[in-house]
């Protein structure tokens, strides 16, 4: 269980961190949030009533990238946390730690699996 508690607070400090890496300023100190926000609706009239199949296929490929790298750090962390945990702990416990590793391959498999079968479906989508 501490094993998740320190991957989550490591994942909640990744993502603070990258949360605050977009945060603009102007030179007076404040935040110039009314310049995106006055063009917003007149961006928005000239638009079509739908998003078109290319737009929708780069929002979902942004989305799978960051989840997959997402899944490449925790499934990183997770195979040193277990390696150093296997290597001090005694026999009776390396049991336990070797299930627990079975689990972590199976995770990195269903992880990578997705992705190349993603990769597969978009390939066969766009030749027709």
């Amino acid at each position: 269980m501490k094993i998740f508690k320190k991957i989550g607070v490591i994942l909640f400090i990744f993502i603070l961190c990258i949360s605050c890496m977009n945060c603009h300023v102007n030179a007076d100190g404040g935040t110039d949030i009314t310049q995106p926000a006055e063009g917003f609706i007149s961006k928005g009239s000239g638009l079509a009533a739908g998003v078109g199949a290319d737009g929708l296929l780069a929002g979902v490929q942004t989305i799978a990238s960051i989840l997959v790298t997402v899944g490449i750090f925790v499934v990183a962390i997770a195979a040193i946390i277990l390696g150093i945990q296997y290597m001090t702990s005694p026999p009776s416990k390396q049991a336990a730690l070797r299930g627990q590793m079975i689990g972590l391959l199976v995770s990195a498999v269903v992880i990578f699996g997705a992705y190349g079968i993603w990769k597969i479906a978009v390939g066969i989508a766009e030749q027709f």
